[in-house]
């Protein structure tokens, strides 16, 4: 008699405990929903001898009318930047060749869903 209490008590709490778990994940978002995708690319410049070079430590961002500026993305040292959580839909990529303090080049660009990928870009 007292291995059948016990094991309704097992499954009693067993149970409660599967009914508390799929409620907190009812109530909590999505960890998908707010993902963007990943924007990623490569800055370079050309030498008089003709090698392409990439550019490293300049500011990359997205402009996109849904969220407004990303944060800066810094170019390593290939001139390769990944710029994450990016609003699907049409954007501006902004590079930031003299610093934050004048103009940017401005590409306008289409972020699909999973990852875009840009053309490498002379600066």
């Amino acid at each position: 008699m007292l291995d059948l209490v016990q094991g309704l008590r097992r499954r009693s709490m067993s149970l409660g405990s599967t009914i508390l778990i799929l409620g907190m994940l009812a109530l909590a978002p999505s960890s998908a929903a707010g993902q963007g995708s990943t924007v990623f690319g490569s800055l370079y410049r050309q030498t008089p001898q003709g090698a392409f070079l990439g550019v490293p430590n300049v500011p990359v961002t997205t402009l996109c009318p849904q969220v407004g500026r990303s944060s800066a993305s810094f170019t390593d040292f290939y001139g390769r930047y990944w710029i994450y959580n990016v609003p699907v839909g049409q954007c501006n990529l902004e590079i930031w060749v003299s610093g934050f303090g004048t103009a940017p080049l401005v590409y306008v660009i289409s972020v699909f869903p999973q990852a875009t990928p840009i053309n490498p870009l002379p600066i």
